[in-house]
């Protein structure tokens, strides 16, 4: 039943009932990583290009119960400014450690400057006791047009022994003055610099499970996309289906997936684990965001 349910999501997209009983089965061979563009932009920050964000408070209890839902071991969600963090923390308390900086002021904008002050980018991480975080590298891309801080982080781990690479990124919502391509530079050289160090060197008992996802605003007709594909390595797996993933009122992304999570297999010449099977999963539309979720199953 399993590998049916598998072939339905990767090929055609599965219902919600199939996809929340695929999610309800996961072993301790198989880590699961969540990606979700929460869309919580501070009440003060909102302009007529993102005005429907609106209920920031009510609809980051709501992520967070979702997250509790979804039970990834790894959650990457990007646009935390600080607007809705305590709440999603509040949520996931006692099953996830934030690892990216908890809400200091409640969720107000002082949260937001702290956010700023200390080049966040909007990204927020959390993890379950199950995943051993060994380091965490940032990363501010030196180019934005949008002027918002928004950069990259990495975790290193152990998950059952084995060794992973887990980056979550928010790069520029077009490409004007190519920020978006000089942005997958710097993500590329980047996360080179993360494989040199150390730490890393000295835990690869296993080959590394080298994955990285995000909202990269790239759609798939995008010329742009191959070349996303190919700054995270020469042999890559874009885990996902056609499904959309972003639901917000902009046409340029209507009916478009620019959320991804992608498995490299190779990089700069160097191998990395080949998963057993993944199991790709589209959480649909709701109310919760402008984006949907989306979550991977990684076997090995």
């Amino acid at each position: 039943k399993l590998q049916f349910l598998y072939f339905i999501d990767m090929r055609m997209g599965t219902s919600t009932s199939a996809r929340n009983e695929v999610a309800a089965k996961k072993d301790k061979k198989e880590i699961r990583i969540c990606s979700w563009n929460t869309y919580l932009i501070p009440p003060l920050m909102v302009n007529k290009d993102n005005h429907t964000c609106k209920g920031q408070t009510e609809r980051a209890k709501g992520i967070g119960k979702k997250l509790c839902e979804i039970d990834p071991d790894v959650a990457m969600l990007q646009e935390m400014w600080g607007a809705g963090q305590n709440e999603i923390e509040h949520e996931v308390s006692g099953k996830h450690t934030v690892c990216t900086g908890t809400s200091w002021w409640g969720s107000t904008i002082l949260d937001t400057c702290w956010q700023y002050l200390r080049k966040k980018g909007g990204l927020w991480v959390s993890h379950s006791s199950s995943f051993k975080v060994l380091k965490i590298f940032k990363h501010q891309y030196t180019v934005s047009n949008t002027k918002s801080g928004k950069g990259i982080c990495t975790l290193f781990g152990l998950y059952d022994s084995r060794p992973v690479l887990l980056t979550t990124t928010h790069l520029d919502p077009d490409n004007y003055r190519q920020a978006q391509e000089l942005q997958l530079e710097e993500l590329s050289k980047f996360l080179s610099n993360c494989l040199s160090d150390p730490i890393i060197a000295g835990n690869q008992t296993e080959p590394i499970l080298f994955v990285t996802a995000g909202d990269f605003n790239i759609p798939e007709s995008s010329k742009l996309y191959q070349k996303l594909l190919s700054s995270l390595g020469t042999s890559v797996i874009d885990s996902g289906t056609s499904e959309h993933t972003y639901t917000g009122p902009l046409a340029v992304w209507a009916s478009a997936r620019i959320d991804y999570l992608v498995v490299t297999k190779e990089f700069r010449d160097k191998s990395f684990a080949v998963p057993k099977s993944l199991r790709y999963q589209n959480y649909g539309p709701s109310t919760l965001s402008d984006h949907v979720a989306v979550s991977l199953d990684i076997l090995w």
